[in-house]
């Protein structure tokens, strides 16, 4: 676990191996997850440019490498540098579309093509075999549905060898079958 939600504003970390599932907690104490964050991405960032605690968690879902800066480093960088700058600025843009996506996905789609698309944007830009460290529950929490809903959609790509499943793994193993129905 590399920062919990909720902690004063500290460290931002730069992903260079490996991926970060950033999670946050409910009211019930049950963990969610949000994303994973993988090579080349900034987690962390929004504490520092706001000044506020963590808003969410951030645990390693594999191993890999990683850059952790203070809050107060990562700002100097960011003044220092306006492509950076420039960059963060998309890359919050592109976290808040992703999440109006969320919402308007769960609020006009069943979970079947929630999960499916979720799946694809996951595996966006990569080869197949895609191990995506994720378990049942991560991928319900990541769609905005319960594991038992999700359950059967994946057994049912599992059955046309579209997916493997394993203890805390999904793979994708083929990214042109996944979004076709039977």
């Amino acid at each position: 676990r590399l920062f919990l939600q909720g902690f004063e504003r500290g460290k931002v970390v730069v992903v260079h191996d490996g991926r970060l599932r950033v999670t946050a907690t409910t009211y019930e104490g049950n963990e969610v997850t949000l994303a994973l964050c993988g090579p080349g991405e900034i987690v962390g960032s929004h504490s520092a440019l706001t000044g506020e605690p963590v808003a969410a968690g951030v645990v390693a879902a594999e191993d890999g490498s990683a850059s952790i800066l203070t809050a107060d480093r990562y700002l100097e960088i960011l003044r220092g540098s306006p492509d950076l700058m420039i960059e963060e600025i998309r890359g919050l843009i592109d976290m808040l579309h992703r999440a109006e996506q969320r919402l308007v996905d769960i609020a006009t789609d069943d979970v079947g093509p929630r999960v499916v698309r979720q799946l694809e944007r996951l595996c966006r830009g990569q080869q197949a075999p895609v191990e995506l460290p994720l378990t049942q529950t991560d991928l319900a929490s990541m769609v905005g549905a319960a594991r038992a809903s999700v359950a059967p959609i994946l057994a049912g790509l599992r059955e046309r060898g579209v997916i493997s499943t394993s203890r805390g793994q999904i793979v994708v193993n083929d990214l042109g079958a996944l979004g076709t129905t039977e």
